[in-house]
């Protein structure tokens, strides 16, 4: 999330219920959390149409939606604006409620813009982000990339320079404390289009802390880690990688997205899996449906499900 292309991706373990009913009180709650992010998700998908109305070039409008079976929820907004033949303006908006595995919900907010630009085969990519809940950790981060993309594939470098910092809950022996670090990342991405139908991509970056997670810290920090790819502390990895494909049928399209990497704090392994189906609704509408599964060696299983919306306007 090669780089002149812009790819669109982002628990507790569930507890058995003995008596085997549903759970109307965990049911309840999440639609206390989906609500109000749903109707944020919709004014900010309504404000972005409005503005994307007034370009002459074309762009993109999307609204995502992503949930989990431990009452995780996630909404977000974005664009992208075409402001020249070369040149293109990204940015989103979004929430998050996660339920940590010893705490109360982390209430995470999203936000990034970035900006791309074409030389020819040769393309550059500048963005700024940030993540977090500042109840639990704020990320502020600073992205860059170059790319080489041709018409059968791309190939890209990448840099990425994070401010974070954490609130570490208190402990019997320590009081509430806030704990900044730094991290920066390189990786590299590429994609290669097999034919007219098939495409295959794949990305990997690894990271470096400037701190190192002191078995006193990890011990406070543990706590608010879990499996969910929607909460903020699943960007904390020492490395990851990725790859998946693409498979056009007609105007529809099959994904397959397969991830893993390591956790920066605990060291534990994690593997997920996506599966998304994108079909057109009309001439300048696309839907896409997904689901996947999340494993953490320490942190148990998750399933998670997303709707997404597109709408292509402006020049055809």
């Amino acid at each position: 999330m090669g780089n002149g292309d812009i790819l669109l991706f982002q628990k507790k373990q569930n507890v058995p219920n003995p008596q085997n009913v549903p759970n109307l009180t965990a049911g309840a709650a999440l639609a206390g959390k989906i609500c109000p992010m749903l109707r944020l998700a919709l004014i900010l998908f309504a404000t972005l149409l409005a503005a994307a109305a007034q370009a002459d070039k074309g762009y993109t409008l999307g609204l995502d939606l992503q949930a989990d079976d431990a009452d995780g929820f996630a909404a977000t907004a974005f664009a992208i604006l075409l402001v020249g033949e070369k040149t293109s303006i990204s940015g989103a908006l979004g929430k998050s409620s996660t339920d940590l595995s010893q705490a109360a919900n982390a209430d995470s907010i999203y936000a990034d813009l970035g900006i791309d630009h074409r030389f020819g085969l040769f393309g550059v990519r500048l963005a700024a982000a940030y993540w977090g809940d500042s109840d639990v950790l704020d990320s502020r981060d600073l992205q860059g990339s170059v790319y080489l993309s041709g018409e059968h594939g791309s190939i890209g470098l990448s840099y990425e320079d994070r401010s974070l910092e954490f609130q570490l809950p208190p402990s019997d022996f320590f009081a509430r404390t806030s704990f900044p670090f730094e991290a920066t990342g390189w990786g590299l991405n590429g994609r290669l289009e097999l034919g007219d139908n098939v495409t295959v991509y794949a990305s990997g970056t690894d990271y470096d802390y400037s701190v190192r997670f002191l078995q006193q810290s990890s011990d406070r920090i543990r706590p608010l880690i879990v499996v969910s790819r929607l909460s903020v502390l699943s960007s904390l990895a020492d490395w990851r990688v990725s790859g998946g494909i693409g498979v056009d049928v007609g105007e529809k399209r099959l994904g397959l997205d397969i991830s893993r990497w390591k956790g920066a704090i605990t060291g534990s392994s994690n593997e997920s899996i996506t599966a998304s189906f994108l079909t057109p609704l009309s001439m300048r509408f696309d839907m896409e449906v997904a689901i996947g599964a999340d494993r953490s060696e320490l942190f148990g299983n998750a399933t998670v499900a997303s709707l997404s919306f597109y709408y292509y306007g402006g020049d055809p």
